[in-house]
């Protein structure tokens, strides 16, 4: 107990060098009296010693562990080690130690199958079961060791195909009470389904969508977008595209609370202690205009259709989609919730502020959207379009590990022991562990790298870490943005102002890149509408000398091709609904290319 203790308190200090440099020099010490318990010189510990003073001694936590072990103070500046077992003790000490401050590596373990794109995960509090939700409308738990399945909701009383929309399971979460697993999963049905897989029993929930106020019902905002649990608290809560989170009563059956309504769209969800609210549990919503809102979970309606507001909201994201959010019970009230988003950058927040960020996606990936973030203990995951994973320390933001995936990644989930990463499409879930134990066969890593080459490049990205205000995204964009060559050499490079608001930005090519293919990597590094493809290809062709391309007439460059403008104004009114502005409503039909508007709010949410 006093060697965990005193761990606890080494790992509390902020300075993660001192902490570096303290526990290499206790290590040391312990290894040393482990292969020659009887040496007396090993057994004492001058605490006046320069390198003891300066590394050890000043660092809360350092001489508790050295005590723990089995060294005494006996007033003097010497510690002595009387007693029978030091050896033996200070083995379990740098175990411990080894098992609090290594740098973690996560090995393949094995591969959950599924036919389409992975939409949720989750690993139970044991680290024996994994839950997974996928678009092919399924919903699954297996076994995390083996990748073995060993149960899925039932057809027929799980999840359904909307009246307008595709089908899918786009969350899940799971919690244990009294010793009995329920699974919680929502989809693009609008339903919310309790499930207990051990007596095969489906509870079926039904409540987003509806409209708020008298204001209309938005398009596909019976969406359940996320989900988050709490056994300790009795608490399920659900967010969607209705921008409201709903706390259920599944236990009893009493009614549903309300919370919102937000700014836009609710894209993650997660319970954290808020010391300023004095709150020992609150909700916070992670959502499409880029803010966070805090609610009250706990707290119940007092009559039917009653909506509780949020009692604070922090946009300093605002201009930025936020897609996910986790918070880490590890850190507590300090830096404790962990957000990705579309601008690439995975963003660090205590409940009143934005503290850091750091900018994962390569500055040259067209898409950097950052779909997912889990986190466990003093650890975050993140990944998105880009394909990789980034596994990073908390508070800091240093990267731990990066990990290239077959594809974008849209779910993970982290516990001490694995990470499950869900791919897009039917690549399925990748369970890698911390345990050496499960690590898989050679030809099943080998085959995982030979699929993941393309994202191995993009691995080796390093990351930008921003401080404070750096992190917003204005500045993100200043950082790590278009402006910036990362030093590769161009022939051409040019100064580009479009109007557009996004100041003076660079444009680099080379002799020989077609000048479409470098028009359309510009625009949508620079978050800017398609439309100015042609406008821009035509300065291309001209700084490079090269005849403009012309349509089978010889006429002018061929147009962009959108629809007609009435069409137009009605895909834009229907993802205004959901509560986006019309300039990125429309900035985001544009990177559709006017597909659809289940193609642009892809790309929103």
């Amino acid at each position: 107990k006093k060697m965990e203790a005193a761990i606890i308190k080494l790992k509390a200090v902020k300075d993660e060098e001192k902490v570096s440099k303290a526990v290499a020099t206790i290590k040391k010490l312990l290894e040393n009296i482990m292969k020659d318990v009887n040496n007396e010189k090993f057994r004492q510990i001058k605490t006046n010693n320069k390198v003891i003073a300066s590394k050890v001694v000043p660092v809360d936590g350092a001489l508790d562990l050295l005590m723990a072990v089995g060294f005494e103070n006996d007033g003097s500046e010497i510690l002595k080690a009387n007693g029978d077992n030091l050896d033996l003790q200070a083995k379990r000490a740098v175990v411990l130690l080894d098992e609090a401050f290594t740098i973690p590596t996560a090995h393949l373990c094995t591969v959950l199958t599924h036919t389409q794109t992975v939409r949720g995960l989750y690993i139970d509090d044991d680290n024996k079961i994994i839950g997974s939700a996928c678009l092919d409308n399924s919903v699954r738990i297996w076994e995390a060791s083996t990748g073995s399945c060993q149960k899925e909701l039932p057809q027929g009383t799980g999840h359904g195909r909307p009246a307008r929309s595709d089908p899918g399971v786009l969350c899940i979460g799971m919690m244990t009470k009294d010793q009995e697993l329920s699974v919680i999963s929502g989809g693009r049905d609008g339903l919310v389904i309790h499930w207990k897989p051990m007596q095969e029993q489906v509870i079926r929930f039904l409540g987003h969508g509806e409209a708020v106020g008298n204001g209309p019902r938005p398009t596909n905002a019976q969406n359940v977008s996320c989900v988050c649990c709490a056994s300790q608290y009795d608490l399920v809560i659900t967010g969607g595209w209705d921008k409201t989170a709903i706390s259920w009563d599944t236990i009893g059956d009493a009614p549903a609370t309300r919370f919102g309504v937000f700014g836009a769209a609710v894209n993650g969800l997660c319970l954290a202690y808020d010391a300023a609210a004095t709150l020992n549990v609150c909700g916070v919503a992670a959502c499409g205009d880029g803010c966070l809102y805090f609610f009250e979970a706990a707290k119940k309606a007092t009559m039917p259709g009653q909506l509780l507001p949020p009692y604070r909201t922090l946009d300093m994201a605002a201009g930025t989609v936020l897609r996910a959010i986790a918070c880490s019970s590890y850190l507590q009230q300090d830096c404790s919730l962990v957000t990705a988003s579309n601008d690439g950058v995975l963003r660090l927040w205590n409940t009143s502020q934005l503290v850091r960020g750091a900018a994962l996606a390569s500055p040259q990936f067209e898409t950097p959207f950052l779909y997912t973030v889990a986190v466990a203990a003093n650890r975050a995951a993140a990944a998105g379009d880009e394909g990789v994973v980034t596994v990073l320390q908390l508070p800091s933001l240093a990267v731990l590990q990066r990990i290239p995936m077959p594809g974008p990644v849209w779910s993970l989930a982290l516990s001490s022991t694995f990470l499950v990463c869900g791919c897009e499409d039917q690549l399925g879930s990748f369970v890698f562990s911390y345990d050496p134990k499960y690590k898989a066969a050679d030809f099943l890593i080998a085959n995982h790298q030979a699929i993941s080459g393309a994202a191995a490049q993009r691995a080796k990205h390093s990351v930008t870490i921003l401080n404070g205000d750096a992190a917003r995204p204005a500045a993100v964009r200043q950082a790590v943005g278009g402006g910036v060559s990362m030093g590769q050499g161009y022939d051409f490079q040019f100064p580009v102002d479009l109007g557009t608001g996004d100041g003076e930005l660079q444009i680099q090519w080379n002799n020989g890149d077609d000048p479409t293919d470098v028009a359309t990597r510009f625009c949508l590094t620079n978050r800017l509408p398609t439309g100015h493809v042609n406008e821009i290809v035509q300065f291309i062709q001209q700084a490079s000398g090269q005849a403009p391309a012309q349509d089978s007439s010889g006429g002018t460059p061929i147009p962009t091709n959108i629809p007609a403008p009435s069409v137009q104004a009605d895909m834009i009114a229907q993802i205004t609904a959901l509560g986006v502005d019309e300039a990125r409503a429309r900035d985001a039909l544009d990177r559709a290319g006017w597909a659809s508007v289940e193609a642009a709010v892809h790309l929103l949410f």
